[in-house]
Parts: structure tokens; sequence; C-alpha cells
């Protein structure tokens, strides 16, 4: 426990300022989009998401990595991240149905994992257009930060994972009254793989870029696909990440007429049930990995950082977190307290 409870202080004390020095650019960066529509949804997206950001640049404790390298790991996590949490924002916020757009728009997603492709024209098929550069720029930058040398089975996981990203944010804004039938078209093939899973689980796996900063972390310390370990990640890891996402968000996203996935539950009970399934499976899966002490600590992380939103602690969201809560063990228990106190901070 104390060997995590030192990760946990280096993260904060290091990973974190070099995170906010990332982000701080790209709010700069946003500032000077021409369009009113895209700047103030690039904008917001920073704004109300650097969390998502900061939990993601955990990666850059990988054990072996030196400054360097965790600099550059956190440039590129910052950068994804901000492309994956702006693309949401535009395709959750700016009135648009139509699956073409969506899908051109999330070409970025792909492209910046992909270093030898021209860049695509992002917005050919959205209502907004000028964004000065910007989203370009992130994905430039998403590559510069990555590198040339990244293993191409790596790659081509990472790039299977962006796919499945984009598509599961193409289909989940489209009119509610095509939405559903898509996605269960989608996903049917992939979630035979794991029949004691729900179908739509699956699809919440798909949602999280856990995966893919994961993978970028053992490009930088020059790791091979062969000590990987991808079947952790999905469905378990990016699962039980998401899951928490949605079950934070389920009453905002219910007033803003937004899927949520958590809905599909039949109960409250089931929910926290569901939730500590992924996270046993989760845990069970990345002890057999390298550095299993980190990825537990990963895990846990997920725990705190999400759960120490206020949100999960009002109304009938309260018992399923002390589930939750309860099933992660004493260390989980920790820091989400010292997330709390961070949260009170406004340093997360």
């Amino acid at each position: 426990m104390f060997s995590k409870l030192v990760s946990i202080c280096k993260f904060v004390r290091t990973v974190f300022p070099l995170v906010d020095r990332e982000l701080e650019g790209w709010k700069k960066r946003a500032g000077e989009i021409p369009d009113r529509e895209l700047r103030d949804q690039a904008l917001a997206s920073l704004a109300a998401k650097r969390f998502h950001a900061q939990g993601g640049a955990v990666y850059a404790l990988y054990p072996g990595l030196n400054a360097a390298q965790r600099r550059e790991l956190v440039g590129f996590i910052v950068a994804y991240q901000t492309i994956s949490d702006y693309l949401d924002n535009l395709c959750d916020r700016a009135g648009v149905e139509e699956a073409r757009a969506f899908r051109q728009l999330h070409l970025a997603m792909d492209e910046a994992l992909h270093p030898d492709v021209p860049l695509s024209d992002y917005y050919a098929n959205y209502p907004h257009h000028s964004d000065g550069g910007y989203l370009k720029t992130l994905v430039q930058t998403c590559r510069d930060r990555l590198g040339d040398s990244v293993p191409s089975p790596l790659l081509s996981q990472m790039r299977h994972w962006a796919a499945l990203y984009s598509e599961l944010q193409t289909y989940k804004h489209i009119s509610p009254a095509e939405r559903e039938q898509a996605l269960s078209r989608w996903i049917a093939s992939l979630a035979r793989n794991w029949p004691e899973l729900y179908p739509w689980e699956i699809e919440v796996a798909t949602g999280s870029t856990l995966g893919i900063f994961y993978f970028a972390a053992l490009a930088k310390k020059g790791v091979g696909a062969a000590q990987a370990g991808e079947e952790a990640y999905f469905p378990w890891v990016q699962g039980f990440h998401i899951l928490l996402d949605y079950f934070i968000d389920r009453q905002e996203d219910s007033e803003h007429g937004d899927l949520n996935f958590v809905r599909n539950y039949t109960d409250d009970s089931e929910i926290g049930q569901r939730l500590c399934l992924f996270y046993q499976k989760s845990g069970d899966h990345v002890r057999l990995l390298a550095y299993p002490r980190f990825h537990s600590l990963v895990l846990e992380g997920l725990v705190a950082m999400y759960l120490s939103d206020p949100k999960a602690s009002q109304g009938k969201n309260r018992p399923v977190t002390f589930s939750v809560l309860a099933q992660a063990g004493g260390f989980a228990r920790l820091i989400f307290a010292m997330s709390r106190l961070l949260r009170r901070k406004r340093i997360i």
C-alpha cells in the first residue's frame, strides 16, 4: 500500500502540472477558433472534462519511463483526450444527428494514430467548419508526441480500438428513433465473444480511450505486443471505466435527453452488481499483466476519481457508490477520500 501511496503523491505532484500546462495551451488555441459554435464547444469540453485528461495521464507513471518519455506521453494523452471530448460535444450539443457527419469528424481519432495518411477535412459533413486549424493541430500533436516507432501490432490494436470508439460515437448520437437498432446491429458479432455480458455492455467498453493510452505507454517503453494483454482492457477495464462515467452522469443525461446505457439495468441494485463484477473481472485480468500493481492502481484510481464526484453521492446514487467502494477495498477508499479533498481544492 505504501508504494501505491507514493505513486499517487508523485502523480499529483509531477503529472498533474504537466497536464495543466498542456490543457492551458489547448484552451488558448480553443479561444482563437473563429466559428462561435465550435469555439464554445471546444472551451466547454475543456472546462467540464478536465479530469478525463488528468485520469488518463496516470499512464505516465507506467514503470520504466524516463522524464522525457513521460512528458511526451502526457502530451499525447491530453491531445488525444481533448479530441475525444471536443468531438463528443460536437455530436451531443450542436443539434446535429447525421451519422455521416459524426463518422467524418471521428476520422481524427484514427488519423491521430496514423502518421502516414493525409489529414482529412473533418468538418466536410458538419454545418460548422471554421476552427482555425484547431482539430488538425490536435491530430498532428498526437502524431508528433506518439512518434513513428510504435510497433505495428500495438498500433494496429490502438487503431482498432479507435475505430470501435468512433463507431459508437457515430451511432449513439443519431436520432433516437434509429439509434437502438443501429447500435444492436453494429455490436452483435463482437458481443458474441462475451456471452456473460449484455451486448450494450460491450458497446460501453468501446467508449474508453484507456487501452489506447496503455498501449501508447508500452510503445514509449519499447514493449512488444506479446506482453500487452489487450484482453484485460477490453472489455473489462474499459467497460468498468465507462460504466462509472455513465453512472455519475445518468441524471444529467436524462435532463439533456442523452443516451445513457446505465438506464438499461433493471434497478440500482443491478447497477451496483454489474459495476462490482466489472471491477472484479478487471482485477483478475490485470493481475496477469506485467506490473500488476500499476494496473490495480489504475482501477482504484478510476473508483476514486469518478465516485468522488459529488453526483456519485447524491440521491439514489449513494448506495451504489458505497457498494462499489466496499468492493474496491481499503486503498481505493483512501484515495477516494484524497480525491474528494482535491476536488474541494479544485485541483481535479
